[in-house]
């Protein structure tokens, strides 16, 4: 099929060839120029594109010139600019191409086929050889018009594309005028001038072979075509009657179908009638299902249409009501079986129900469900020795689903009364370890009232009543939980108060827990109060050193602060010694007095590292003011002959300054006095040397410059030699090239001039120094025909 394809393809193609009509002359109309802003990208501001489009306008009389935005297009540019198109009929002509004085300039602010914006500039016959045909169109476009829109300048985009098109195509007259390229000016070497001799007159060339090619091709075309339309139509066919043939075999196999079915319909509904009067629960609805198959199949009856529409439902709804009759009578042949499996589920479910009323439970409705299972039992046993199976079969299933009902419910209710007896179980040594747990935290807190403060336990005593309270009502609930189960068979009320007093114990072990932990607190407290007393004391110890080694920095109202924290530590101490001790209470006291001791320490401390920063930074700006006076020396010797007596006078004067530092740091200043110095010596030595640094740098900068200047000269003149030597190269290639193509065009008039000859020899007798007058075209007199089918002077039948 891809052959055949393969060849229409190159069939159309020929054709498109041979029948190709000749260019049709461009009629323009004069239509009107639009700049329609569908996607809002001018924001009316437009006068810039008109003012660009003007100059466009005077480039070729009647100038169509076309601006289009779009918000979002779903094909190509090339595509949407058919529906530009249809705005001004003339702009083609009937050929279909656009008008010869045209230019488009279409933007999308998004495309969807590509997902980002598209624009494109489409010219006619006169812009297309300037613009289309030199890249200028790709280079305006990606060199103008995406820079400037990437910055959001639509507008300007557009207007600048159209003064660049303006400059690329500038001048232009008329719709022929081609560009021209300004020539360099460079120096051309002149050389002598040759003389060309003129060509000899040439034969008109032998165009007759043109209709022979025609012929064949027409008949290539031909032959394609009709082979194109049988491999198009031939498979048609062919598919046509194999459709035909399957179509016709998939109705007899409905038929066949519509057939058997009826017959197992048959079949069957004796056997559902059957089951249905011997009371089988299913049986009804099998009979009803298979009448309505067959009722259906009756109104369908030969009818194509209908049979295919329903047979695969009416199929499956007779195999299903087959396949539930055939395991009926496989259950009626296996009837003992399902009696011995039958009566071993209710054994068990007996079992069950018997170990319940043993314990205590009575679950009557189970019972009575039980006794109802075993009178079916009995009837079961009486059909089948009575032969009757199939009441007996049916027997079994109804007493099968209340088994399979019973059962599961019956070990629900067993697993739910075990769990309770077992949480009882539980429950009862819970009990007593909440009580021994309350034993223990009221000895704990009988011996915290003897040791400590009320303070610090008094609300422990409200944990343990509570905690007696609880105690005794969730032994209430147990005794209820055991009254449920045991004479009231209330089974949810026992889960009840089993959970309400398992809550309630816990609670209790919780209370006593932190009774326990407080207790263990304070005794922890007690014992540590010492060592924080010789803490607290050590760190007021290190303030009071501190203010007496730092003393001439730290300010002197520490002096009466310290003692006031002793005071307060020796408070602290005092309420370590009352009796009864209150732990928490004496804790707070040290850590507090202690807190203010380091506070005081820190202070202290943050002043003298204060005062030795300012004393870092006077040493600092001392040496600073040294090495800045050492450096304007250092400059000022080094460019002695640009130095004025009125800069030695002030590097003379920063001497004497640095002296005066150096006194007052050897005589005990203040850091702030120092500081205060130093940078004064600093301000002068500056004022020393920055004249001398500014003559210094303007002489550099100048002499930077002259040779920037004479740098930037000597690349202007070799880059004037390199144009001149390209200039003569050019001009010599140019030479050269004009010298071969004289000399090819030499050399094809040789090759013309002998092939005429050889022709002459060909076609006329050989007559040694005859001159024959003649005055036609030819090389023989007169007007000249030549015919004949042979190869030359050999032809066979040839005339002249």
């Amino acid at each position: 099929m891809r052959l055949w394809r393969m060849i229409a393809a190159v069939g159309v193609a020929a054709f498109s060839f041979v029948t190709a009509p000749l260019p049709a002359v461009v009629t323009e109309t004069q239509c009107s120029t639009t700049i329609v802003d569908g996607a809002n990208l001018f924001k009316g501001d437009i006068a810039g594109i008109e003012a660009a489009a003007q100059q466009l306008r005077t480039l070729v009389p009647n100038t169509v010139i076309i601006v289009r935005t779009y918000p979002m297009i779903k094909n190509t540019l090339r595509d949407t600019l058919q529906s530009s198109l249809s705005d001004c009929s003339q702009w083609r002509d009937s050929a279909g191409r656009q008008v010869a004085n045209s230019m488009f300039f279409m933007i999308s602010l998004n495309s969807q086929t590509t997902g980002k914006r598209d624009l494109a500039i489409y010219v006619g016959d006169t812009f297309g050889p300037g613009l289309v045909g030199s890249g200028s169109d790709t280079r305006i476009r990606e060199n103008i018009m995406a820079p400037r829109f990437r910055q959001g300048q639509f507008t300007l985009g557009v207007a600048e594309a159209m003064r660049e098109s303006f400059r690329v195509l500038s001048p232009v007259t008329s719709p022929t005028a081609t560009r021209s390229e300004p020539t360099p000016e460079i120096e051309i070497p002149v050389y002598p001038p040759i003389t060309i001799t003129p060509d000899p007159p040439r034969e008109p060339y032998d165009w007759s072979w043109l209709g022979t090619v025609g012929k064949w091709l027409l008949i290539i075309l031909v032959a394609v075509i009709v082979i194109v339309a049988i491999s198009i139509f031939a498979p048609m066919i062919w598919g046509g009657i194999t459709d035909w043939l399957a179509a016709n075999k998939r109705e007899r196999a409905l038929l066949d179908n519509a057939n058997k079915l009826v017959v197992n319909i048959e079949r069957l509904l004796p056997r559902a009638e059957h089951l249905q009067s011997s009371e089988h629960p299913g049986a009804a609805g099998w009979t009803n299902r298979l009448q309505v198959v067959q009722a259906e199949l009756q109104v369908a009856g030969v009818e194509v249409t209908k049979l295919s529409a329903k047979m695969d439902t009416w199929m499956a709804e007779t195999a299903e009501i087959a396949q539930e009759l055939d395991g009926f009578d496989a259950k009626v042949q296996q009837v003992n079986q399902m009696v011995t499996t039958t009566r071993g589920r209710f054994s068990v479910a007996a079992t069950l129900l018997q170990n319940m009323i043993t314990s205590g439970w009575m679950p009557n409705d189970l019972s009575d469900q039980l006794d109802t299972i075993q009178e079916r039992l009995a009837a079961v046993n009486s059909n089948h020795e009575a032969g009757r199976n199939i009441e007996a079969v049916i027997l079994l299933e109804q007493a099968d689903v209340k088994i399979s009902e019973l059962l599961p419910a019956l070990e629900a209710l067993k697993l739910r009364l075990d769990t309770a007896n077992s949480k009882l179980e539980d429950l009862t040594k819970l009990g007593t370890r909440a009580l021994a747990d309350i034993t223990a935290a009221t000895e704990t807190i009988t011996r915290l009232s003897k040791t400590y403060a009320p303070a610090s336990w008094e609300k422990l005593k409200g944990n343990g009543a509570k905690a007696t309270a609880l105690h005794e009502d969730a032994l209430l609930q147990i005794k209820t939980a055991r009254e449920c189960l045991g004479q009231r068979h209330d089974l949810d009320a026992a889960e009840a108060a089993i959970a309400q007093s398992d809550k309630q114990l816990r609670e209790v072990i919780s209370q006593m827990r932190s009774v326990k932990t407080l207790a263990t607190s304070l005794d922890d407290v007690a014992m540590s109060l010492p060592g924080m007393v010789q803490a607290a004391l050590a760190t007021w110890q290190k303030a009071v050193d501190g203010e007496l080694t730092w003393d001439k920095d730290v300010d002197d109202s520490f002096k009466s602060a310290l003692p006031e924290i002793r005071k307060s530590l020796q408070q602290a101490e005092e309420v370590c010694q009352i009796s009864p001790l209150n732990p928490i209470a004496a804790r707070d006291a040290i850590l507090a007095a202690e807190r203010l001791a380091d506070e005081a320490y820190k202070d202290i401390k943050g002043e003298f590292d204060a005062a030795e920063h300012e004393r870092r930074r006077a040493q600092d700006e001392a040496k600073a003011a040294e090495a800045e006076v050492a450096d304007a020396r250092e400059y000022l010797q080094d460019h002695a002959s640009h130095v004025t007596s009125d800069d030695q006078s002030e590097l003379n004067a920063a001497h004497k300054a640095i002296k005066e530092l150096r006194q007052m740091a050897s005589n005990g200043a203040s850091p702030a006095d120092i500081i205060a110095a130093a940078q004064h010596v600093q301000s002068i030595a500056q004022r020393a040397y920055s004249p001398v640094r500014a003559k210094v740098l303007r002489i550099q900068r100048e002499r930077e410059e002259r040779e920037a200047a004479e740098r930037q000269r000597r690349e202007r003149e070799a880059e004037l030699e390199r144009q001149r030597i390209a200039a003569l190269q050019a001009a010599a290639q140019a030479e050269a090239d004009r010298q071969e193509a004289e000399r090819r065009r030499t050399e094809q008039a040789r090759r013309d001039r002998e092939e005429r000859e050889r022709q002459q020899s060909y076609s006329t007798p050989s007559y040694p120094n005859v001159s024959i007058p003649g005055n036609g075209d030819g090389t023989w007199g007169g007007a000249s025909t030549w015919t004949g089918n042979g190869d030359g002077t050999n032809g066979s039948s040839s005339t002249w």
